[in-house]
């Protein structure tokens, strides 16, 4: 069976669970506080209380799991909770879950236009405020280590170097800190 975390179980992680449940597969579901985890505890899932932000916590919890989506919630924070939540905790769910698909649940906010007009996927990424920038910042992190990460999955010792200089353009993203 296949196997899925949805780390931050509020309203679109609720609804993405059940989806995946009802499909047959094996769930688990994560969220910031105890009280939201009893809260769901009669779900036909597991949830439990995990702050993604922590490492130690996310590595407390591991599993095998296929896919890992990233559907947090900051709550309405500011920047030092975007980028503890979004950025910090997509860093901790790539490291601890290195050989699942992860997906990261964006927003609109990344899109520059703010006049009504139509925004699609070939829109510029191009944010002002600054919580959409740790946005961008976050989506491009899980899409360079996504590409990282599967690339170093196919590695044969002989290509190990040529995938390293492939990959160096992404060293600055995958050193937090």
């Amino acid at each position: 069976m296949s196997r899925i975390l949805i780390a931050g179980c509020g309203y679109v992680g609720q609804a993405t669970a059940e989806l995946f449940q009802t499909a047959g597969w094996g769930v688990e579901g994560w969220t910031a506080s105890a009280h939201s985890a009893a809260e769901l505890s009669a779900k036909a899932y597991q949830v439990r209380a995990v702050d993604i932000s922590q490492r130690d916590e996310v590595a407390a919890c591991t599993g095998q799991f296929d896919v890992v989506i990233h559907c947090a919630s900051s709550r309405g924070g500011g920047p030092a909770d975007y980028r503890r939540i979004y950025l910090q905790g997509s860093h901790n769910l790539c490291e601890v879950f290195p050989h699942a698909t992860i997906l990261f649940a964006s927003s609109t906010s990344v899109y520059a236009q703010t006049d009504g007009s139509w925004v699609s996927e070939t829109s510029p990424a191009d944010p002002t405020r600054e919580t959409a920038k740790i946005l961008r910042e976050t989506e491009e992190f899980v899409r360079c280590w996504k590409s990282f990460s599967a690339e170093m999955r196919s590695l044969t010792s002989e290509s190990l170097a040529s995938s390293i200089r492939r990959t160096a353009m992404t060293s600055r993203l995958l050193s937090f800190g």
